[in-house]
């Protein structure tokens, strides 16, 4: 009877850890479900905040892409007209890039930095670095150009010297301009000529 009746007190005492250790696991499984619907709840939080963050990005990048299309555009439409510039945003290897288009009036697309000649290129980008300043209120509002038309065909100089007028009338920059080309040379308001003695020294005096 002695020997029984330990036996159930041994029962008793296991029975009552094991009704701790239950007590204890159902306790920590309450807190995981509330650790888990904070996650979720936190989870959704994060997801309409990357939402509201991706409209954001794309309205701010869809704004700077306006307004450097159309700095841009209005220097081909100076020098090179009929020919129409684009930015193109595209993934590649999970990093978004943009692709610089020109289009001819006949539609025919061309890659700025592959597929286009000098003139258009050198055209294409003295107007992305006036854009790119334009963007930025606290840059300086100088900006140097050296030999801007060299590849502009002799035709259309007359047109690009026009167009550094108007954009620094417009946007309120001064170029700093290296040129032998005489059309930009009489648009500036001025004018150093620049030469070397005998000894490869440079000198510089006002004429104009």
């Amino acid at each position: 009877m002695t020997d029984f009746n330990e036996r159930m007190e041994d029962c008793r005492e296991e029975l009552n850890r094991q009704i701790v250790l239950y007590n204890q696991a159902q306790s920590k499984l309450e807190e995981a479900e509330q650790k888990h619907d904070q996650y979720l709840s936190e989870l959704k939080s994060y997801d309409a905040s990357i939402a509201i963050l991706q409209a954001l990005a794309g309205s701010l990048q869809n704004n700077v892409k306006d307004k450097i299309i159309s700095i841009v555009q209005k220097a081909l439409d100076a020098t090179f007209p009929g020919v129409y510039f684009d930015i193109e945003f595209v993934t590649r290897r999970d990093k978004t890039e943009c692709d610089l288009i020109c289009t001819d009036a006949d539609g025919n697309r061309q890659d700025i930095l592959t597929g286009c000649g000098g003139g258009l290129k050198q055209i294409v980008s003295f107007a992305l670095r006036v854009a790119v300043w334009s963007l930025d209120k606290e840059a300086s509002p100088v900006i140097l150009l050296d030999e801007p038309m060299t590849f502009v065909s002799e035709g259309m100089r007359q047109m690009g010297a026009d167009l550094l007028t108007t954009l620094s009338e417009d946007l309120g920059i001064h170029f700093i301009v290296v040129s032998h080309t005489q059309e930009v040379i009489a648009a500036g308001t001025c004018i150093y000529k620049v030469t070397q003695d005998s000894k490869g020294v440079s000198h510089a005096k006002l004429i104009s």
